[in-house]
């Protein structure tokens, strides 16, 4: 009994030296396991050209941006919105609110754009409804 034992502590032991040396081995290198267990390139993040640049609160359900601008050679468009992203790249606006499908305002085509907070109260009749 006493021979299994010691048998027993030794595999342990070399085991655990083992494991000792291939973490040291290993130290800074990440490896990435792909579908079937197979490993992988590193994955790259890549920076979304999209960037958030205003948006109302998740718990504020009193406030809305009223976006405004003026299409070159167009009249004035208004629509309301919980939150603006700006594609620098693209130069665009997009427009996002449980109410819109999303609006894209190209940069270019415009004079100027407003964005100006406001209590959904103060907005009229209708103008939060699916367009």
């Amino acid at each position: 009994m006493k021979k299994w034992m010691i048998i027993a502590v030794s595999i342990a032991a070399v085991v655990t030296a083992i494991a000792v040396v291939c973490t040291i081995c290993n130290n800074g290198q990440y490896v990435y396991i792909g579908p079937n267990g197979k490993q992988v390139a590193e994955p790259k993040i890549e920076e979304n050209a999209w960037q958030p640049y205003k948006a109302i609160d998740l718990t504020d359900s009193t406030h809305v941006y009223k976006v405004s601008w003026s299409p070159e050679y167009n009249t004035a468009k208004v629509v309301y919105c919980k939150a603006a992203f700006r594609n620098d790249k693209e130069k665009q606006y997009r427009l996002v609110a449980p109410w819109l499908d999303g609006v894209d305002i190209e940069r270019p085509n415009m004079d100027d754009i407003q964005f100006d907070r406001v209590l959904i109260s103060s907005l009229p009749e209708g103008a939060l409804t699916r367009k």
